[in-house]
């Protein structure tokens, strides 16, 4: 069907894209938003954040055209063609005010006994960072936010001092945007 849109879409005709975002690795999609809009102004886009678990299993019913996301949070490809788009390392990021953000030489230990807000327990983003922070001997913070809201992680970051990991392309854009400090 995505296809089919597209080929619409070049020839200037209507139709509608349904794509799916991970939270935290929609970069990419807004930017070929913007191009295909500037192709093909006549084309809706339907954008649909969340996480990586829900957007495959609506993808596998035919409610997406494509998902982006990480590739390995993908527990099961079976049916799905996979596609590579860029290489995004996970960032751990803090207000701006936060002393963490001031200081040089940051340890793993500095970052114990901070507030955290992270990806909910059952997501994989949420796993990957847990078997991490392990690896470096971080404990599990005592005070958790688990959240998969883009704008919550953000104030909750902000207005609380807490501590937060992201994808490095939307740590570098909130830091871009002095709204988060990598």
């Amino acid at each position: 069907r995505l296809g089919q849109e597209l080929a619409a879409a070049q020839l200037g005709f209507a139709g509608t894209v349904s794509v799916g975002a991970q939270l935290g690795a929609a970069m990419v999609v807004p930017l070929a938003i913007k191009i295909l809009k500037e192709e093909s102004p006549r084309t809706t886009v339907r954008l649909d954040a969340g996480l990586m678990e829900p957007l495959i299993e609506k993808l596998r019913l035919g409610e997406y055209d494509m998902v982006e996301g990480r590739l390995t949070s993908i527990v099961d490809a079976t049916g799905i063609a996979l596609e590579p788009l860029y290489d995004d390392a996970v960032m751990i990021v803090a207000s701006p005010k936060s002393t963490l953000a001031r200081k040089r030489n940051l340890q793993w230990s500095d970052l114990a006994g901070h507030p955290w807000v992270l990806p909910p327990q059952e997501s994989l983003a949420r796993s990957s960072f847990n078997r991490a922070a392990v690896e470096v001997g971080l404990q599990t913070a005592e005070d958790l936010v688990e959240t998969g809201s883009f704008l919550a992680l953000i104030t909750l970051v902000r207005e609380r001092d807490s501590l937060a990991v992201l994808s490095e392309s939307v740590a570098r854009f909130c830091e871009a945007s002095s709204l988060l400090k990598v």
